[in-house]
C-alpha cells in the first residue's frame, strides 16, 4: 500500500470521530450548549472589536498575544455588534470548533501518510474526540485550537517534503503561538536531511515571509507595544499550575515552605519570591535543554516518518510540561502530536493524556481569587506528575539506533530501517 492509500474503513472511522468530537463540543463544559462566559473570550472579543474600530493592537491599547492570534478574534467581532457579548462567545467557540474539526482532519491525513492500521486511526481520532469532555471549558473558550491546527498542518507539509509550505505554516504558528518554535530544531534536521541546503533554504524563505506577514507591520507602527508584550511573557513570574509551582506549593501544604501567591501578568496566578524566582528560571533552562536533547536523539537515529512525529511531539511535550508556565489550555498543543505517535507512545499517551485532562478540568474548580484550595494542589501535583510521566515515555522511545539494534539483537530481533530513510547522522 503507497504511503498516500488509505486502508479500507478508515473513511467510515474519520467520519465517527468527527460526528463524535461535534457532540462533545455541544455538550461539554464550557460547550455549545453552555452559554456562560468563560476565561479570556471578553478579552479577545474587545481585541477584535477595538481592531475592527480602526485601533492598532500594541499601539492604541495592550495585547498579550503575539499578532497570529489576530485572525480569529477579529472574524467573530466583525460580525458581531461590539456589545453583543453572548453572540460573540458563541461565534467564536464555532470558530474554535471548526478549528478543532480541521485538526482532526489533518491528524488523519497524517495517519495515512504514516500508513497507521484501522486500529490505530480509531485510537487516535477516538481519543481526540473525547478531548472536549476531558479538558472542560478551556479547550472551546481559548485560542489555543487556532495555533495547534496551524502547527498539525505544519508537520504534514514536512511529512509531505514541502520546504516552502512548512516554513510557512511554521511561520504563521509562531505567530499565533509562540510553542510551535521548541519543535523546529527536529523539523530543520528533517528538511535538511530532505533538502540540503536549498530544503533550509526554502522553509526558511517561507518561515521569514509568513512571521513578517504578521509581525512587521506592528514592528513599524507599534515597536515598543510589541516589545513590551513579549517581554511581559519572558519575564513572567513561576505560574501556580507549573510542575515546579506545582511541588512548591505542595511543600506549602507539608509546613516544609511559605508559599506566596501573587497576581502575575498577563492576568496569570504566580508564585512570588526569590525561591519560585530561581526555580522558573531553572524550569526555563531545563525545557530547552530537554528541546536540545531530543533535537540530538533525533538528528542521531533512523530517519524516518514515525521517528519524526514522535520527536516533534517529544520536543513539544517537554517545552511545554517543563516551562515556568503550565496554563490548562496549553495542554491543547500536545493532544494531537502524542495521538500521532506509535506504538506505546500513541496507545499508552492517550489514556495517559484523559486522564491528564480530566484532572486539569477538575484542578480549574480549586482556584479561588489568590488562593488555592489544598485540594486543588494534589490535583495540580498529580496532574503535573502524570505529564512527567508521558514526556519520560516520549523520551525512552526515542531512542538512538545503536541502543534500538542492541536491545532487539539481545531479543533476538532483526531491526530492518524503512527503505530509501536512512541517512548519516548530523
Amino acid at each position: 500500500m503507497t504511503a498516500s492509500a488509505r486502508r479500507p474503513g478508515t473513511n467510515a472511522l474519520v467520519a465517527g470521530a468527527c460526528l463524535l468530537f461535534l457532540l462533545t463540543c455541544v455538550f461539554s463544559v464550557g460547550g455549545l450548549a453552555d452559554s456562560r462566559p468563560w476565561g479570556d473570550v471578553g478579552n479577545y472579543q474587545r481585541y477584535g472589536g477595538n481592531l475592527v474600530h480602526g485601533q492598532i493592537p500594541y499601539h492604541d491599547f495592550y495585547m498579550e498575544y503575539p499578532p497570529g492570534a489576530l485572525p480569529v478574534f477579529v472574524a467573530p467581532a466583525a460580525l458581531t455588534g461590539r456589545h453583543d457579548d453572548a453572540a460573540y462567545l458563541f461565534r467564536f467557540k464555532l470558530l474554535m470548533v471548526g478549528c478543532g474539526v480541521g485538526t482532526l482532519l489533518l491528524m488523519a491525513r497524517v495517519l495515512t501518510r504514516l500508513g497507521a492500521s484501522r486500529e490505530r486511526f480509531a485510537t487516535a481520532l477516538g481519543a481526540y474526540a473525547l478531548v472536549p469532555l476531558a479538558l472542560g471549558h478551556v479547550f472551546l473558550n481559548r485560542y489555543d485550537l487556532w495555533p495547534t491546527l496551524l502547527f498539525v498542518a505544519t508537520l504534514l507539509a514536512v511529512l509531505q517534503r514541502k520546504a516552502l509550505t512548512s516554513g510557512g505554516l511554521l511561520g504563521a504558528a509562531f505567530a499565533a503561538k509562540l510553542f510551535a518554535l521548541a519543535a523546529a530544531p527536529v523539523l530543520l534536521v528533517r528538511i535538511w536531511r530532505d533538502g540540503a541546503r536549498s530544503g533550509v533554504v526554502r522553509a526558511a524563505a517561507g518561515f521569514a515571509g509568513v512571521s513578517a506577514l504578521c509581525f512587521a507591520f506592528f514592528v513599524v507602527r507599534a515597536f515598543g507595544g510589541l516589545g513590551f508584550s513579549f517581554s511581559t511573557q519572558l519575564k513572567r513570574h513561576l505560574q501556580t499550575e507549573s510542575l515546579g509551582a506545582s511541588l512548591l506549593l505542595a511543600a506549602d501544604r507539608l509546613g516544609l515552605y511559605h508559599a506566596h501567591v501573587i497576581a502575575g501578568k498577563p492576568g496569570s496566578i504566580d508564585l512570588g519570591g526569590r525561591l519560585p524566582d530561581l526555580v522558573a528560571y531553572a524550569s526555563s533552562a531545563l525545557a530547552l535543554g530537554l528541546v536540545a536533547f531530543v533535537t540530538v536523539r533525533f538528528a542521531r537515529g533512523v530517519d524516518d516518518d514515525e521517528r519524526l512525529v514522535l520527536a516533534v511531539a517529544a520536543s513539544v511535550v517537554v517545552f511545554t510540561v517543563f516551562a515556568k508556565a503550565l496554563s490548562p489550555q496549553f495542554l491543547t498543543w500536545i493532544v494531537p502530536l502524542v495521538l500521532l505517535s506509535r506504538g506505546r507512545p500513541g496507545r499508552v499517551g492517550a489514556a495517559v493524556l484523559l486522564v491528564a485532562l480530566g484532572l486539569t478540568q477538575l484542578e480549574n474548580e480549586g482556584f479561588h481569587g489568590l488562593s488555592v484550595e489544598t485540594w486543588a494542589v494534589w490535583t495540580i501535583l498529580l496532574r503535573n506528575l502524570v505529564l512527567v510521566g508521558l514526556a519520560v515515555l516520549l523520551l525512552r522511545e526515542l531512542r538512538a539506533p545503536a541502543e534500538a539494534h542492541a536491545e532487539s539483537r539481545g531479543a533476538g530481533v532483526t531491526v530492518t530501517p524503512a527503505p530509501g530513510r536512512v541517512r548519516d547522522a548530523v
